[in-house]
């Protein structure tokens, strides 16, 4: 059976893109205690934290439409916490 949480498709990556995630996935490789994160979950986690990013840009709450010209932030820990769930 198919866990639909884990679909594969088919997914065409830019060469831009692909060297920034080849050079994501090496910035994990030479820390200290060197992490091995494969392909797709660097396209993953990528895509989440650019999810986040997207979701404060557009939050209505805030009371700015998306042309002001504000700084939006993730907190170190939400980016700790994304980095986690694709690292252990």
């Amino acid at each position: 059976m198919i866990n639909m949480n884990d679909v594969r498709k088919n997914l065409s990556i830019t060469g831009d893109n692909d060297k920034r995630i080849q050079n994501n996935r090496s910035a994990f490789l030479g820390l200290d205690t060197p992490i091995d994160i494969d392909y797709s979950k660097m396209v993953n986690m990528l895509i989440e934290l650019g999810d986040v990013l997207i979701k404060l840009k557009n939050n209505p709450e805030s009371g700015e439409s998306e042309h002001d010209a504000q700084i939006n932030t993730i907190t170190g820990t939400e980016i700790t916490k994304i980095i986690e769930r694709y690292t252990t």
